[in-house]
């Protein structure tokens, strides 16, 4: 936080700083990635006040999570969510998350004549410390962000920058200048004629050129990610409105026709072991930090011998060496040059590309081998089938010898790689301006320290800048892919980035999984799809035509069956026809205004609800049907003249509802008529009577035009029942 602190090993970057997994959601995006696993992290950067005295406010607009302590020239000037002077690195902050930029006035908090007394003339430092919050166990929070902007306010006064003739105006004094745009002012009159000229504003740029521009590139600087700022390393010095080209300088040669593994070369080998030491030594990831480092011709038993290796009795040796390509699609050639004695077996990044004399692979470490002496004859190998194993960068060759025997007085390597390509040298990083130069697209470098070669141009003082030669090192940007939702799948979509090797949390992994939906633990390849319109298991389809089957229907159409499809999460499109196996209804006397059935499937049945069978009047007298449903059928209806259906014949007739009730009327001897209805009733004659029917008889019973039925069951135990006229039918 002091003003004197040596920063020069701290890492350069621009904001938004931190981890936040939800910043797309509040609206911006992590610059620099920082992680989370931080208990805190700290941030120095400079600012020029021209004159303290002239401070009328100094604001701060911050982005942060959790707390945040704010410093200028070593004195805190505003703290929240921390205490302490300053707050212990691992404390706890309290929680605080980083959704938008808040204005915080640092010489509201402070006092503005306390901030003057703070402020230098010059440069002035401001530094700033984030902390993350934390549980009891002392496990820190998911996220940690900073970014912040520092706003500054005066009443710097105007200054007169010339005044004189036009004459003077051609040569004027800049050195008390400062540089930049200027806005200015122009007043003064012509004193020939003694009239008033009337003023001019506007505005120049003032700009200082020095012959001895230059360019630097900072030691020891570690950029990472993708865009990176390139302006971060290089310092150009004297020099405005820059323009520069940046090439990687030796990192990658013109690998045309080069030996890039050379007879007598250096190898790491293990060579003093009489056992078994696996089968992963041929691989491009292997750890090979414990075994020894030498020159060819390695071995024992020969005069020849460079670095002696093994010992009678050694079945085999093993070397590994690393070799770099900078374009695998540009080579033409390659091939590889060994001495050996007695079997050699060659890997390049984990491929058997060369066997002689052994078999397997890779073969049996005390498998022996067929003889075969060195001599100090190189024995070429043509590798060209597999020029595509190789990658950009870093390769890996590994190299196994073998003993015939553990009695052989002898066993010899050394080997050489050639190379024929078109690949040219030294790729150019970048070519711009110092603001492209603050956003420069590194997905094509590869990682690692790089030296570089920096040469450009002053673009307004138009002379040439001193080149520039350095290193920096470059991280690339790793993006990892997590389970977030906890239903055994990895996302689709990036879940973070971080940079390093292994930096990726743990249980993520750095390759896209196929959990198209990573918040929501039902989605995921093995779900099963719903009608949602979501693609719930992850096979770029939604709903995928889901269909299932329905029934419709009502009366006799109940049952019919279809199908409905989904669609955009709504099913739909039903093919079940409600009026399939429709009948008519009606008209009226019809059965089908009898049978109790909803025969048209219009939930209405017969009379009292079907309008096919429905009249406003009794249509039908001697149907036995109520056909206008107003309660009284046939003759019983004023429709049809109204009148009881059964009477006694005589000089004064007597009328009755039931056949029933006239037959069990006192008279012995009865004439009984009826008219053409149908009588729901059972008829039990057991007493001695002598009892005539005639049936059949219209409404008003003036003569016989139909029939009469009865619908129930007729008993005759005593007595004489006689039809003298019409039809009675018992049913």
């Amino acid at each position: 936080m002091n003003t004197g602190y040596n920063d020069s090993g701290w890492s350069f970057g621009t904001g938004v700083f931190g981890t936040e997994p939800d910043a797309a959601s509040y609206g911006y995006s992590v610059t620099t990635p920082i992680s989370n696993t931080k208990k805190s992290m700290f941030f120095r950067n400079t600012f020029t006040v021209c004159n303290p005295a002239e401070v009328t406010a100094l604001n701060l607009s911050a982005l942060f999570d959790d707390g945040m302590v704010v410093y200028i020239n070593g004195t805190q000037v505003y703290n929240q969510g921390v205490s302490g002077n300053p707050p212990a690195f691992d404390g706890s902050a309290v929680g605080h998350e980083a959704t938008t930029y808040e204005a915080k006035s640092l010489s509201s908090v402070i006092g503005l004549n306390a901030l003057r007394n703070i402020l230098v003339t010059g440069n002035n430092v401001i530094a700033v410390g984030i902390y993350n919050t934390q549980n009891a166990g002392g496990t820190v929070s998911s996220d940690i962000v900073w970014d912040g902007e520092l706003v500054l306010s005066n009443n710097w006064s105007s200054s007169i920058l010339f005044t004189g003739s036009s004459t003077q105006a051609q040569s004027v004094n800049t050195s008390g200048w400062t540089i930049g745009v200027k806005n200015i002012k122009i007043s003064g009159d012509d004193v020939t004629c003694l009239a008033p000229l009337s003023d001019a504003n506007g505005t120049f740029n003032f700009i200082t050129c020095n012959a001895t521009g230059s360019l630097s590139i900072i030691p020891g600087r570690i950029i990472s990610g993708n865009p990176v700022d390139l302006t971060s390393i290089i310092t150009a010095n004297n020099a405005t409105n820059l323009t520069y080209t940046v090439t990687e300088n030796g990192g990658c040669p013109a690998q045309t026709s080069t030996s890039i593994i050379t007879k007598k070369d250096t190898w790491k080998y293990n060579g003093n072991n009489l056992g078994n030491i696996g089968t992963t030594w041929k691989n491009t990831v292997y750890d090979d930090s414990g075994w020894s480092t030498g020159s060819g011709i390695f071995g024992y038993g020969e005069s020849y011998i460079s670095t002696l290796i093994g010992a009678p009795g050694q079945m085999s040796v093993y070397f590994r060496k690393t070799f770099t390509i900078c374009d695998p699609s540009a080579v033409t050639y390659l091939k590889f040059n060994a001495t050996y004695d007695d079997g050699i077996v060659v890997y390049i990044n984990g491929t058997q590309v060369v066997a002689a004399g052994v078999t397997g692979n890779p073969p049996a470490w005390n498998g022996g081998a067929t003889n075969h002496e060195s001599s100090q004859v190189y024995q070429t190998f043509n590798l060209n089938p597999f020029i595509s194993n190789l990658v950009i960068g870093t390769n890996v060759i590994a190299v196994g010898l073998y003993n015939t025997d553990n009695l052989s007085s002898d066993i010899v390597f050394d080997g050489e790689l050639i190379i024929s390509s078109t690949a040219n040298g030294s790729p150019t990083l970048f070519s711009g301006n110092e603001v492209q130069a603050m956003s420069v697209d590194a997905a094509g470098w590869t990682e690692g320290t790089k030296g570089l070669h920096v040469s450009g141009n002053d673009a307004t003082c138009f002379s040439p800048l001193t080149d520039a030669t350095g290193t920096f090192t470059f991280q690339k940007l790793v993006n990892y892919y997590c389970d977030s939702d906890g239903d055994t799948y990895i996302s689709a979509a990036i879940s973070g980035s971080c940079t390093g090797v292994g930096c990726a949390p743990s249980g993520c992994q750095t390759n896209a999984g196929n959990d198209c939906n990573d918040s929501s633990g039902a989605i995921n390849p093995a779900a099963s799809e719903t009608c949602n319109n979501v693609d719930d298991n992850c096979n770029g389809i939604t709903d995928e035509n889901l269909t299932r089957p329905t029934t419709c229907g009502v009366g006799i159409c109940s049952g019919n069956t279809g199908i409905e499809t989904c669609s955009a999460g709504v099913w739909g499109n039903n093919t079940c026809n409600p009026y399939a196996g429709e009948q008519t209804e009606g008209p009226p006397g019809d059965p089908s205004c009898s049978d109790t059935l909803d025969n048209d499937c219009d939930r209405q049945t017969d009379i009292s609800q079907e309008e096919g069978c429905h009249v406003d009047h009794e249509t039908y007298c001697y149907n036995g049907i109520d056909d206008d449903a107003d309660g009284l059928t046939d003759c019983q209806d004023a429709d049809c003249g109204g009148g009881l259906p059964v009477r006694i014949a005589g000089t004064l007739p007597e009328y009755f509802m039931s056949i029933q009730a006239a037959y069990s009327s006192p008279a012995s001897i009865k004439l009984v008529q009826t008219q053409g209805a149908v009588l729901e009733e059972d008829l039990l004659f057991y007493m001695n009577y002598i009892v005539t029917f005639e049936a059949g008889y219209d409404c008003g019973y003036a003569q016989i035009n139909g029939k009469t039925q009865v619908r129930g069951n007729m008993t005759i135990s005593d007595g004489v029942v006689t039809i003298s006229n019409g039809t009675l039918e018992i049913k």
